[in-house]
């Protein structure tokens, strides 16, 4: 059975009209019965693959980058356990740049290319075995995209210092007010 879109003089004698709903399950039952089925992977790719992917991603980058800033720069700062202000910038400079920009691009990349590999829809040398030729993927992929990827850092950096710089500015500010 072919599918055809069409306006009702335009269907042929004989021919079964079906719902939206009807076609769509003859058309996955259809791509589900194809073969060789790698043909087929990309048209069952669910869409929220890249969100069930990312999410977990950005939601631990997020945990850590809120905790761990508040237990090494906010609260040394507050309790001004350090004597290095400069320290507690760098710090909250590099938490950003690892948990911020580093962590989401591996963790992403990887879960990305695992997925494509799962669901077939290019080819990818297998992690368990071929994992010099997967990481060697991996870093050709990220090389592709240095620049731009040396931008979010840059830009996740600048805010880092910004924000820390603010931080220090009002700490400052509310250690000098009389009470």
């Amino acid at each position: 059975m072919v599918l055809r879109k069409g306006t009702v003089a335009e269907i042929p004698p004989g021919a079964v009209r079906l719902t939206p709903e009807e076609a769509v399950r003859y058309q996955f039952d259809a791509v589900k019965k194809w073969k060789p089925q790698s043909e087929m992977r990309q048209c069952l790719l669910p869409k929220s693959a890249l969100f069930l992917i990312g999410m977990p991603i950005v939601t631990v980058s997020t945990i850590a980058v809120t905790f761990l800033h508040y237990k090494y720069g906010t609260s040394e700062l507050l309790l001004m356990n350090s004597p290095c202000m400069p320290c507690i910038q760098g710090r909250t400079v590099l938490l950003v740049g690892l948990f911020g920009t580093l962590y989401p691009l591996i963790g992403s990349s990887f879960g990305n290319m695992l997925q494509a590999q799962r669901m077939d829809t290019i080819y990818l040398p297998s992690l368990n075995k071929e994992t010099k030729k997967f990481f060697q993927t991996w870093q050709q992929m990220v090389q592709k995209n240095s620049n731009f990827l040396t931008k979010v850092l840059a830009v996740n950096v600048i805010v880092a210092v910004v924000v820390a710089h603010l931080q220090l500015k009002a700490f400052y500010r509310l250690n000098q007010q009389d009470y």
